[in-house]
């Protein structure tokens, strides 16, 4: 940053103790942002199969991890920024101190300098964000589901189209298990809850460095708004892009530039509207229908219609069948999971 400019007045000067105290205030919000990845992953496995099955569902739970994952890895980086940042406050503040020391007339003032803060300097190794896919026998499930899920997946491959016609399913056999309403409400809860720890970071982030942002000195003022805008990622180089702006700040800058910040603000924020939407989807779309295992139908009977299957698929799906009841009218269904396949198409689509 160099030695900072004296105003007309001679009142703009930044001491050492002064970056070394904005160095620990932004050191602080590394912690901010690491707990709040780490709160977002541990809520979102509390909800695991939650899109159901069916191929347009499987598009949405691929589009999510492709975005989540991306999400997190941005997020991690941005942590290591923020911890270089802060060491960039006292490696300056250390120089001054230095610098001054050396300029003592009488040669024997001493440098105080302090240790660098300690900071995570590794890009913090989240995880994936966990697959909506059902089907990975992950014990998040019902009992129904559960079921399922325990047969094979080339089995149920097989084992699907005969179960449609047996139970008089249609389409609906091509969704089933369905998607769990409850259960992405409380995702799309998660991702919105993130951007809390991500706006106290920034919050913390421009009040700490706009204590030595001036503006009583119009050069001062415009190098600090292209460091300050630099910590949240601009370039000298950067244009406007997606609606978002990568160029640096300057001192005739109406609004601050913190675009790395705002996409991922505005991508939990999109994650969250399209998880909703897709709830809203399955509350709207998929049918009510009503599911009761009968005495004596339970996991043994399901391993013994696997086990058979090898033999003759339609007849253990008809002995399975006595055991279970399903109350619906084919022909409407059918309509329904077509509206219910195109919506989620829909948000599939949609750009993150």
């Amino acid at each position: 940053m160099g030695t900072p400019p004296p105003g007309q007045n001679g009142t703009i000067d930044v001491k050492p103790t002064d970056l070394h105290r904005v160095s620990g205030g932004v050191a602080s919000q590394q912690t901010v942002m690491d707990r709040g990845a780490k709160s977002l992953l541990d809520d979102l496995r509390k909800y695991p199969d939650a899109g159901g099955y069916g191929t347009s569902p499987q598009a949405f739970a691929t589009s999510y991890v492709k975005v989540g994952n991306r999400f997190l890895e941005v997020w991690a980086k941005s942590v290591v920024s923020i911890g270089g940042a802060a060491v960039g406050f006292t490696t300056t503040a250390n120089t001054y101190a230095k610098v001054e020391a050396a300029n003592d007339p009488k040669g024997k003032a001493k440098p105080v300098v302090q240790p660098l803060p300690k900071v995570i300097e590794k890009a913090p190794a989240y995880g994936s964000v966990p697959n909506l896919k059902w089907g990975d026998d992950d014990g998040g499930d019902d009992f129904i589901r559960r079921v399922l899920e325990w047969v094979p997946e080339p089995v149920r491959d097989v084992l699907r189209p005969v179960v449609k016609h047996a139970f008089r399913m249609g389409k609906v056999a091509e969704v089933y298990p369905f998607p769990q309403q409850h259960h992405l409400n409380s995702l799309s809860q998660a991702w919105m809850a993130v951007t809390v720890p991500l706006s106290t970071a920034e919050q913390g982030l421009t009040g700490n460095v706009s204590s030595i942002t001036q503006q009583s000195h119009s050069e001062w003022y415009d190098a600090m708004r292209h460091f300050c805008s630099s910590l949240w990622g601009t370039t000298a180089w950067g244009k406007n892009r997606e609606n978002y702006e990568w160029g640096h700040d300057s001192s005739s800058s109406q609004t601050a530039t913190h675009p790395v910040m705002t996409v991922l603000f505005d991508t939990a924020r999109k994650v969250g509207d399209l998880l909703y939407e897709f709830a809203e989807a399955v509350r709207d779309a998929i049918p009510k229908v009503e599911v009761n295992l009968k005495d004596g139908v339970g996991m043994d009977d399901v391993k013994g219609l696997v086990k058979g299957l090898g033999k003759s698929i339609a007849k253990g799906a008809s002995q399975l069948g006595q055991g279970i009841v399903l109350n619906m009218d084919t022909a409407k269904l059918n309509a329904i999971v077509t509206e219910y396949n195109r919506r989620v198409d829909a948000l599939v689509e949609v750009p993150p």
